[in-house]
């Protein structure tokens, strides 16, 4: 089982449905207002017809600049140029009808990544959907327990359209949870499935609140505290790695792992500015790695 969980599906399955064929008709809404067109969607390639029913002597504009004549306005090979308010005028040029057009695509499964940064109380998943289908799309997400055969929605986080969190979760099962991702928007639906082991997308935050204390021109005293997202660290401890480097990244040096929040640095070189970030793991070597902290700076003055 791969620890990354970067969008890892199987079993896809892809259903396009509604305006995508060669031919597209769209259906009228009469009487509107200048600022109150109807939106409709159409898949970039597609053929669509607009109709518009003010009589046979018509002219169609598209964002007010006028565009051609008659009842029926077709438009072949719809492309993203194509996107626009197109209204219909009779002869006294008063709008009849008109269509606000969204060319887009239908989706495809999303790029789906878990993790686990609150081990063992939550998980989270985002997605991104590749490409973009430049329409509004929604989201259905729901998780299956492997063990108990449950099914529970992924609960959207607030303020994100492509994060949900998960809470009801097997420890030390052998049955993968199966996450279900499915995208909707007006030209069709796509279905993903992604299993995982909750061990193997752990992934904790980074440490916070990292100090750096010069005990003398060549030691330094790195503290830092455990990210607050991770819950347990009495039950579930974690494991700290240390690197710094000087001027360029290619001048790092990693230390650790360590067991407790605080190592002393030794041979620090007078008149260099060094980085300093940690980074934390679970004590088991569950999972993965944290991302590096924010880095430190320490000046050592020269001599």
């Amino acid at each position: 089982m791969s620890k990354q969980c970067y969008g890892i599906f199987f079993g896809i399955l892809l259903t396009i449905a509604g305006v995508f064929g060669q031919d597209t008709s769209a259906q009228p809404h009469m009487n509107k207002s200048a600022s109150d067109p109807s939106d409709l969607y159409v898949a970039v390639g597609s053929e669509v017809n607009i109709p518009c029913f003010g009589g046979e002597e018509l002219e169609w504009r598209v964002n007010r600049s006028a565009l051609t004549t008659g009842p029926v306005l077709h438009l072949r090979n719809v492309s993203l140029e194509d996107t626009g308010v197109y209204t219909c005028h009779g002869l006294n040029g008063d709008i009849s009808d008109q269509i606000s057009l969204h060319p887009g695509y239908a989706p495809s499964p999303p790029v789906v990544h878990c993790w686990a940064p609150s081990y063992p109380q939550k998980a989270f998943c985002s997605w991104v959907q590749k490409p973009d289908t430049l329409l509004p799309t929604q989201y259905l997400v729901t998780y299956r327990d492997g063990q108990t055969q449950k099914t529970y929605p992924c609960i959207s986080v607030m303020g994100s359209d492509s994060l949900c969190e998960m809470s009801k979760l097997q420890l030390f099962t052998l049955q993968p949870h199966i996450l279900n991702i499915t995208a909707i928007n007006a030209l069709g639906t796509a279905t993903g499935f992604m299993q995982f082991i909750l061990e193997d997308i752990v992934k904790p935050d980074p440490p916070v609140n990292l100090t750096i204390t010069a005990s003398s021109a060549k030691r330094a005293t790195v503290e830092w505290t455990p990210p607050p997202s991770w819950p347990d660290t009495v039950h579930f401890p974690l494991k700290y790695t240390v690197r710094y480097y000087w001027d360029q990244q290619q001048t790092d040096h990693t230390l650790g792992p360590y067991e407790l929040p605080r190592i002393t640095i030794t041979g620090l070189r007078s008149g260099r500015t060094y980085k300093i970030q940690v980074s934390a793991e679970d004590l088991l070597d569950q999972g993965s790695r944290s991302e590096w902290s924010d880095p430190v700076s320490l000046a050592v003055p020269s001599s």
